[in-house]
């Protein structure tokens, strides 16, 4: 017999699907209470220009935009890669194992990038009641 994933995980929306236009951008924040495991999932789509953009991870116990750091490559699970317009319709997923409460993307351009489709999801599990919830996205203060 299978078991569906479906209950074990919840799914946050933490940036709208849109062209960045080369814009360096911050996603709303996942919340991890409760939850012992996440991943910050990137669907990248047609990107143009001679550029790259590139996502990184960044966590907090606050929801204070100064107080974020990136986060330490020991407590990823895996790493973006950059996307240039003959790497890009593709999906990326980095797992997260460190102990802060929030964590978010940043989606960074170098060079010229005049169009650059991306959307966000936060992915948690592992949480102390079955099934999950998903936490709503909070934003940055």
């Amino acid at each position: 017999m299978r078991v569906s994933v479906k209950e074990s995980i919840g799914i946050t929306h933490l940036l709208d699907a849109q062209d960045l236009a080369g814009t360096d951008t911050k996603t709303k924040l996942l919340d991890l209470k409760d939850f012992s495991s996440s991943a910050i999932l990137i669907n990248f789509g047609a990107l143009t220009g001679t550029g790259s953009i590139l996502a990184k991870l960044q966590e907090s116990n606050t929801t204070a935009d100064v107080d974020f750091t990136d986060v330490n490559t020991v407590d990823l699970i895996g790493a973006f890669v950059s996307v240039t317009s003959s790497t890009d319709n593709i999906s990326q997923i980095v797992g997260y194992k460190g102990t802060k409460r929030y964590i978010r993307a940043v989606i960074t351009k170098d060079g010229t990038v005049t169009a650059d489709l991306v959307s966000c999801d936060g992915i948690v599990g592992e949480g102390r009641r079955e099934p999950v919830t998903a936490p709503a996205a909070v934003s940055a203060t």
